[in-house]
């Protein structure tokens, strides 16, 4: 029948079982069972087993399920072997982590009763071994501490029946004795002076021994007053008078009582109680475990928090980086150890806690955290982060409150366009509160104006987002800029410490200390250099939008060298396989800054970076500038360049790119545009060299190395191939206007006849205007 009817077997044996119950604890061995039904139950285990190894547990039907549960049961009572459920427990322990299957669907609770039955019969099939052996090599004290290692997640289990297990296994495990040295010399206890206590060692045992114990008796017991009581007991264990290795134990079963249902809650207040007095004492043995379980306990966790805020708030600091005892500045903290999606997770539930700890204001910590909460986390780009700083923010400047709603939706996705249209905050607040409310209110905006999207319907609302916010904050006074352009900064991690305190404080962004600070200066070049393409190229788009929507003079103007500082280092700091696109972004920017601003300077450590960067370009200006049907931005930022007094001298810095320039209009493959802007180039240097002579300027003569180029090449453009000339366009108004400003600067026999020959060529019948005819004619009679 074994063979033959394999389905039917299992209930007959399950009823044979249950006939050889005795208790909840113990079984009785059938004896004289044939060998084919150990092997049988055997069988069953290892095949299902081997199939959720190989395949999961959601491949296993509901027939599957039953007949391994069936003998699961039947193992006691047919001395199958127990390494053999031991092993099926940890594979399905092991699945169980790993399945994605919500914890509460009906599938995922099979499965936790399946692994509750495995642990239960794997206590049950340990009680026929020997004692001697059991206690002498299984159970001995020097494996306790790795068994409570491998079975102390048990104790919070949701299932009940794996929580019991687990306790009923690990009670059989000899105790270990307290430390030693916390023996010796055991914490000053009050009493009478007539009192003697004394204890023997077998009552030091029993106060060991009873952890394990108590937490199986609450397990086991409905809610009774005897269960509340043993708890205060373990919450009253003195320190010391326990092992360590129990210390999670007891954690562990405390959060396994939050998960009882069925009217067991009134356990909860004596199980919060014990888990606030066991963080208070032995904090840094359960950190992690605290952290890992938060929102299983936030509720009883928040009776030890609300009354121990000054013991909070400096774990809460070292969690963040800080050093605890004597924290100095919101910018020094260990940046390594806040880093990573986990920490940041393990934020959020921080923040979550400290949001519900009404009492904050009373500890001596309570300023700095509010300074670190405020200047690093309100401008983060987690919204949920931002949420839960401003939050605490509001229960901490009482001013705020009439402003929160409106605060959040500036946080909120579907509420920024509505506020940003409707709120004028900078008129919306008092006078003694404006400073702090602006920073407030900039920094609750940056994560809008730096984050794109992934998706291109999103990326187009965050752009349109991102100017919006632009145009809100340029409303701002340029006094209350500062802020704002340091903070563009931030998330690119590329400043050196010594200069960050802009993004630490509100006192320190005035527009004074921020020229003063040199800002630019600061960017850590080898950090910028590891930045992504999308952080530069988003920092850029930034930088662009920033010039077309903010004004000129007043708002952009006294930031300009922070802002082309920035653009120039990352001009000269991107590695080649971004180069291409981002150099051409920031040629943009830089073309458009010099083309609007005619008399900008921006230092000489900016041209030596710019001419560093483009060196390459310059090199195969002459190819390459002539070849495109435009003017590249570099070619905007040399055309620029060739008006200002100033910027003039450092084209010159390179030996060929100004008679590079001049020799474009006569390649023959160059569009007309790029020839007109070359003419263009030459006629504003010789512009430039003539008022610079009429005003004694320093750098008047600049254009004497390159008269013979120019000579050279003007006339290739207006005397060769004459003949073979269908058109004279390049014979107006503006190229006699060259040639007369270049009038001066012939002295040369070579140079008069090259420069007459030019002359005359203007005064061809092929030349249409009348006005060029005259002025060449006046030019030829000054020779």
């Amino acid at each position: 029948m074994v063979t033959e009817s394999s389905e039917e077997v299992i209930p007959l044996l399950l009823s044979l079982c249950k006939k050889q119950q005795t208790s909840h604890d113990k079984v009785d061995i059938v004896y004289g069972s044939s060998e084919s039904i150990q092997e049988f139950v055997e069988d069953r285990i290892k095949k299902i087993q081997t199939k959720i190894e190989n395949t999961g547990l959601a491949q296993l039907d509901e027939a599957e399920l039953a007949a391994v549960w069936g003998a699961v049961n039947c193992c006691p009572y047919f001395k199958v072997d127990s390494s053999l459920l031991i092993r099926f427990k940890n594979t399905l322990r092991q699945h169980l982590a790993a399945s994605d299957v919500s914890g509460s669907s009906a599938q995922e609770l099979m499965w936790q009763s399946l692994l509750g039955s495995a642990l239960s019969h794997v206590y049950k099939c340990c009680l026929p071994w020997p004692t001697i052996w059991i206690l002498c090599i299984e159970l001995q004290a020097n494996n306790a501490e790795d068994a409570f290692d491998i079975f102390s997640e048990n104790l919070r289990h949701p299932n009940k029946d794996v929580r019991l297990m687990t306790l009923r296994i690990l009670c059989h495990f000899e105790p270990l004795s307290p430390d030693p040295c916390v023996e010796e010399h055991p914490p000053p206890m009050k009493k009478l002076k007539t009192e003697v206590v004394q204890k023997s060692p077998s009552e030091k045992n029993d106060v060991t021994t009873n952890v394990l114990q108590i937490l199986k008796t609450v397990g086991e017991s409905r809610p009774t007053l005897r269960s509340k009581k043993d708890l205060d007991a373990v919450r009253h264990l003195p320190d010391g008078r326990i092992h360590d290795a129990y210390l999670p134990l007891v954690f562990n079963g405390m959060i396994g009582l939050f998960n009882t249902n069925n009217g067991s809650t009134e356990i909860w207040e004596s199980a919060s109680k014990c888990l606030a007095d066991l963080m208070m004492k032995h904090t840094s043995a359960l950190w992690n475990g605290l952290m890992e379980s938060f929102n299983a306990f936030i509720s009883p966790f928040n009776v030890f928090a609300q009354s121990h805020a000054s013991d909070v708030l400096p774990l809460l600091l070292e969690f963040m980086g800080y050093n605890s005892e004597n924290p100095l500045s919101v910018g020094l903290y260990y940046s390594e150890a806040c880093k990573g999606e986990e920490w940041k997770r393990l934020l959020k539930q921080w923040l979550a806690l400290l949001k519900l700890m009404m009492n904050t204001r009373s500890s001596r910590f309570s300023q700095f955290v509010n300074d670190v909460l405020q200047y690093r986390f309100l401008d983060d780009n987690d919204a949920e982060i931002q949420m839960s700083v401003l939050e605490f923010l509001v229960l901490s400047n009482d001013y705020l409150l009439p402003h929160r709603h409106r605060l959040e939706n500036l946080i909120k996705p579907k509420g920024l366009r509505e506020e940003l249209t409707t709120w004028n905050f900078s008129k919306d607040i008092e006078e003694a509160h404006r400073s702090h409310f602006v920073s407030l209110v900039v920094r609750i905006l940056m994560p809008k104006v730096g984050s794109l999207k992934n998706s291109a319907s999103r990326e187009r609302t965050s752009i349109f987002n991102r100017k919006a916010v632009l145009g809100v904050i340029s409303q701002l006074d340029v006094n209350e800029l500062s802020l704002f352009f340091a903070l563009l900064m931030k998330p690119l991690n590329i400043i050196s410490d010594e200069a960050t305190d802009l993004f630490w404080s509100s006192g320190k962004s005035s527009l004074d200390y921020f020229q003063k600070s040199k800002f630019s200066k600061y960017i850590n070049v080898d950090a910028l250099s590891t930045l992504s393409w999308k952080m530069k190229s988003g920092f850029l788009h930034v930088i662009q939008d920033i010039h077309k929507i903010f004004d000129i003079v007043f708002h952009v103007r006294p930031f300009l060298d922070f802002l082309m500082g920035c653009v120039v280092r990352l001009l000269a700091g991107t590695s080649l396989k971004q180069f291409k696109e981002l150099r051409s972004l920031c040629l943009k920017i830089i073309a458009r800054v010099l083309k609007k601003y005619e008399d900008c300077e921006l230092g000489s450590e900016f041209w030596d970076l710019f001419f560093s960067a483009v060196n390459p370009l310059i090199k195969s200006f002459k190819q390459e500038g002539s070849s495109s049907e435009k003017p590249s931005s570099l070619f905007t930022c040399f055309l620029s360049m060739s008006k200002s007094p100033n910027l003039v001298t450092f084209l010159c810095r390179e030996e060929s790119l100004v008679p590079d320039i001049f020799s474009i209009p006569t390649v023959t493959t160059a569009s007309e545009a790029i020839k007109s802007s070359a003419l263009s180039f030459i006629k504003s240097l010789l512009s430039l060299e003539k008022d610079m002579e009429d005003d004694d300027h320093k750098n008047k003569g600049f254009l004497n190395p390159y008269i013979d180029a120019l000579i050279n090449n003007l006339h290739s453009l207006f005397c060769g191939n004459i003949l073979r000339r269908k058109s004279f366009k390049y014979h107006g108004e503006r190229e006699i206007k060259i040639l007369k400003l270049l009038s001066k600067h012939i002295r040369d026999e070579s140079h008069v006849m090259k420069y007459l020959n030019i002359l005359l060529s203007f005064l061809d019948k092929r030349v249409k205007y009348s006005d060029v005819h005259r002025e060449a004619l006046l030019a030829i009679l000054l020779i």
